[in-house]
């Protein structure tokens, strides 16, 4: 594990930074393909999604990523269970910022 030795990452819970992702690229297609992360529109090819690499958790931070300059981690559940589309509206975006959270 990367972060492991890391110490900005030292409040995360072990379990978190030992458990690799899930996500594959088949299924990633098939939740772009259903309409469930992006909402449509003009906007919507200004973002590319991904699955993340070995090692890539929600809990990283981007400083200056090597692989991705401009980055956001959002949870699979993001999309699925709490029906948030890309990109994200100015209230989601205001909301998010008021209450200094990400969406991870």
């Amino acid at each position: 594990m990367p972060h492991e030795l890391d110490p900005l990452y030292n409040w995360v819970n072990r379990d978190v930074l030992g458990s690799p992702s899930t996500m594959t690229e088949e299924y990633l297609t098939k939740l772009k393909n259903s309409g469930m992360i992006c909402g449509g529109g003009e906007e919507e090819r200004l973002y590319r999604v991904e699955v993340p690499c070995r090692g890539e958790r929600v809990c990283g931070l981007n400083l200056e990523h090597p692989r991705v300059p401009h980055w956001l981690w959002v949870n699979e559940v993001m999309f699925t269970e709490f029906g948030v589309r890309i990109p994200f509206t100015s209230f989601q975006q205001r909301l998010l910022q008021r209450c200094f959270v990400a969406p991870s």
